[in-house]
């Protein structure tokens, strides 16, 4: 009797021990209302940070960056976007907000860009001002559980698939003829690559997902090892259980390499060489995996994480609307 109450006694203090593993986990990372420490330069903080997680300000010296940062303050100074909304269609009734700013003339021209993890509008702006100077209508929504947005977790990319649609709707509703372009960096870019498993329709004339990653298993796997050097169990699957219940997706089950199996549209996947944040070795595989006829990658050399724009502006930018004019007119 002995033996079988100590074996109780520690069956139950494993499980106790295996739920608060999952809680920290999910309150660290899917958690929308916790701060993400793990982002933020060392510098900032006495804990260890995810290195190539803020490649963006290492470049505030960069003379070209430098100039190119002043023409986006100048632009969102000058241009007040309009607050429009939708409700999400998972059931949850989420109230999403976006930043739309209307084309300046006459367009059917549509760019609908969705920002990175943790992130906000301000980490748009390149592809606002830029694609607006061409003759876009451009609207940035912010993601569930980022800025106005509803919503007290993160989707990592997969919820967000089906406010993609949503957005895409809203779009439509606006402009029957619109020619869209969806877009997004980091984590909106795994957003893309999810959301182009999707039927879309034929207004969706092209998807362009910068430095997105292959599944939330994978991108999750990673950071852990970079933060904590843990092994996926029993870390990860406690995490899983964790996202499960307070989020209601399984993190083993949300993969883009999956949706690019059923992708159609076209496709361009661009990725930094050096972005340690999420491996460039992703963008092999999420090429490899997509279906579409007509589909393109570019390696931008010496890029960090979310930097491609900015280390190599001339060819990123070449390139982006080259594949954008392709498709659009």
């Amino acid at each position: 009797m002995t033996w079988i109450l100590v074996i109780g006694i520690a069956a139950v203090v494993l499980a106790l021990l295996y739920v608060l593993i999952g809680e920290f986990f999910y309150h660290m990372a899917i958690d929308a209302h916790s701060k993400k420490w793990f982002l933020e330069p060392p510098k900032k903080t006495k804990k260890k940070t995810i290195e190539g997680a803020d490649s963006y300000s290492a470049l505030k010296d960069d003379t070209r960056e430098t100039y190119e940062r002043a023409l986006d303050t100048a632009y969102f100074d000058s241009h007040e976007a309009q607050i429009v909304d939708i409700v999400s269609t998972d059931g949850k009734n989420l109230v999403l907000k976006g930043y739309y700013y209307p084309a300046e003339t006459a367009s059917d021209k549509w760019l609908l860009f969705f920002h990175g993890y943790a992130s906000s509008v301000k980490w748009s702006r390149r592809w606002i001002r830029t694609m607006s100077e061409c003759g876009y209508h451009v609207l940035a929504p912010d993601m569930r559980g980022h800025g106005m947005s509803g919503g007290d977790y993160i989707g990592m990319g997969w919820d967000e698939r089906l406010d993609i649609l949503a957005w895409i709707d809203w779009t439509i509703a606006q402009n029957p003829q619109a020619q869209i372009l969806v877009s997004g960096v980091s984590m909106g870019g795994a957003s893309v690559l999810c959301a182009a498993g999707e039927p879309l329709p034929e207004q969706v004339k092209c998807l362009i997902a910068d430095c997105g990653y292959t599944s939330v298993r994978d991108i999750l796997s990673c950071q852990l090892k970079a933060l904590f050097r843990l092994p996926d169990f029993p870390f990860l699957y406690a995490a899983r259980s964790a996202i499960l219940r307070h989020a209601g997706y399984d993190i083993f089950r949300t993969s883009a390499i999956d949706q690019l199996k059923k992708a159609t549209k076209p496709i361009l996947m661009i990725h930094g060489e050096a972005d340690t944040f999420v491996p460039f070795s992703m963008l092999e595989q999420v090429y490899h995996a997509a279906a579409s006829k007509e589909k393109e990658m570019l390696a931008i050399p010496g890029a960090g994480h979310g930097t491609c724009c900015c280390t190599e502006p001339d060819l990123y930018w070449e390139h982006y609307l080259a594949f954008a004019n392709r498709y659009i007119k």
